[in-house]
């Protein structure tokens, strides 16, 4: 796996730059993307356990925050 870790231990200025480095990070570790919807200040990205399980996780940010929302279905 291409895992790299751009993230821990950075000083961020801004959202947007932390978001930036997110996707590419989540991307990475092998998540998928499953719903862009960067005009709405949210993305949905998947991965799937070893048993076979989808889990999902909502980001949603603003200029001042960032919320992730887990959730899976079988």
């Amino acid at each position: 796996m291409a895992y790299r870790n751009n993230i821990i231990r950075k000083y961020y200025t801004s959202v947007a730059n932390f978001v930036a480095d997110l996707w590419s990070e989540l991307s990475a570790m092998g998540w998928t993307l499953e719903d862009n919807q960067d005009g709405s200040n949210y993305r949905v990205y998947s991965s799937t356990n070893p048993n076979g399980v989808k889990g999902y996780t909502k980001f949603v940010w603003t200029t001042a925050s960032l919320a992730g929302v887990c959730y899976t279905y079988w």
